[in-house]
């Protein structure tokens, strides 16, 4: 979202919030509901997915190549869904707030009016009389009407064409009942206005009929392994490109409250760092000597080198270097050793002894697979630490010297508890015989700290 509203963001790893810029509950909890809206027709839809898996290859793959392959075909489908995307993410949050919060609900609603991004760019002015005298009571329904909608226009049969051959393009522009979901989803909207309908009283069938009377074509509802069979055949292999996990997260059967357990937290203003390469052996231990952090990623793609970014937290500084074995003699130098669980089995999979090095790891999205992950690496202990009145990080004990982490909202903290921790002791205190508390303390300022 844009300057003073609320603020979140979906992106390849899930649903994350922002720490700083969300300064109530309700906000908090409003925006999440916003970023929940876009992951539910990325991971509903043939478009979405499509619009989502494209992006996701341009962030993590490095070759100007591909992405220039891919930059056409993207901007076609982004403009294509943005509009049903950001109108749904809006309708959902408003209604929320319209039915637990009216005077926050007034706020935002004028706040989208003043500013008519959304209002006239994503042309959401045109869902505005879905709220003149609306029935607090049939708010649930009415956005679950909206979701069907916005979901029914988005998922098209992608699976006649070949994504690479230049059809899709010249098509999409020709044939909008068929291949664009926002003139899809307008004019299903354009319907409902029309002919004075109760958007809460509409059912998955009569909005199958609204389509019908329009002659918009209703795909079948959206199948993962049909799409990813379709995808890696006209995109994936003919690029050369990893396999499609490695660009997203996809989760199936998730009910309303593991939905929201998958929306972590960032920081998006975090103070600028100078980067600086170290190669020689010297720069090396140099940037050991004079950093507090040090991240290690192991998607770095040169054969078996790992990337290594230590952070001078003082003076603002990054030093990037990679290697071809991590420097287990060389880690009592910094005082936290960090990564992520997307790259954690790899690393100790290239180094074992990387299990054994006091290390926090960031678990990200708590979907059902981080779950499990939590559950294989028998976690029996965890300690909660709150960083202001609406987020807490909740770090967790399994096996060896490693610690794990994760950044959400208080509420979602105490779901994850009564849902999935109650097995489990809540620590009072800290485990410093793994990493001293003094030593957490640069971890602490580095996640809280903003500009």
């Amino acid at each position: 979202m844009e300057d003073n509203a609320l603020y979140g963001e979906f992106d390849w790893l899930g649903v994350h919030i922002d720490i700083n810029k969300n300064n109530s509950m309700r906000s908090v909890e409003a925006s999440t509901l916003h970023e929940l809206g876009h992951q539910e027709l990325a991971s509903s839809t043939t478009l979405g997915m499509l619009d989502f898996l494209i992006a996701n290859i341009s962030k993590l793959e490095n070759d100007e190549k591909t992405k220039r392959k891919l930059d056409q075909l993207y901007e076609r489908i982004y403009k294509s869904t943005i509009n049903v995307q950001e109108s749904f993410a809006v309708f959902f949050e408003l209604k929320y707030l319209e039915e637990i919060d009216h005077d926050e609900y007034v706020k935002l609603r004028s706040y989208y009016i003043s500013t008519g991004t959304y209002i006239n760019k994503y042309r959401f002015g045109e869902l505005l009389f879905l709220f003149k005298n609306s029935n607090v009571e049939e708010n649930k329904c009415a956005v679950d009407a909206m979701r069907t909608i916005a979901i029914n226009a988005m998922n098209i049969n992608l699976y006649e064409l070949a994504l690479l051959d230049g059809k899709y393009l010249h098509i999409i522009d020709k044939k909008l009942d068929k291949y664009n979901a926002n003139y899809r989803f307008f004019k299903v909207i354009k319907y409902i206005e029309n002919n004075n309908i109760n958007l809460a009283e509409l059912d998955e069938n009569s909005i199958s009929k609204i389509f019908s009377i329009l002659q918009l074509e209703v795909f079948k509802n959206f199948e993962w392994n049909d799409f990813k069979n379709w995808v890696t055949e006209s995109l994936l292999k003919p690029l050369n490109l990893k396999e499609i996990e490695e660009y997203v997260s996809y989760q199936r059967d998730m009910d309303c409250f593991d939905e929201l357990l998958s929306a972590s937290a960032y920081v998006s203003n975090r103070c600028k760092y100078e980067m600086k390469k170290a190669n020689t052996k010297e720069e090396i231990e140099d940037a050991f000597r004079n950093s507090k952090l040090l991240f290690v990623d192991d998607s770095y793609d040169a054969g078996n080198a790992v990337l290594y970014l230590a952070m001078d937290i003082d003076n603002k500084i990054v030093f990037i270097f990679t290697s071809r074995c991590i420097f287990v003699n060389l880690f009592k130098y910094i005082p936290i050793t960090f990564t992520d669980r997307n790259h954690y089995k790899s690393i100790i999979d290239k180094e074992p002894l990387f299990a054994n090095v006091p290390a926090l790891i960031d678990l990200a999205d708590m979907n059902p697979n981080t779950i499990n992950f939590i559950y294989d690496i028998n976690v029996t202990e965890y300690y909660i630490e709150e960083l202001n009145d609406r987020f807490s990080i909740i770090f967790l004990k399994g096996m060896n010297s490693n610690i794990f982490f994760h950044v959400s909202s208080k509420s979602n903290v105490f779901i994850l508890e009564k849902r999935y921790l109650t097995h489990m002791q809540c620590k009072l205190d800290w485990w410093d015989d793994i990493i001293p508390l003094e030593h957490k303390q640069y971890f602490d300022v580095f996640v809280r700290e903003h500009e």
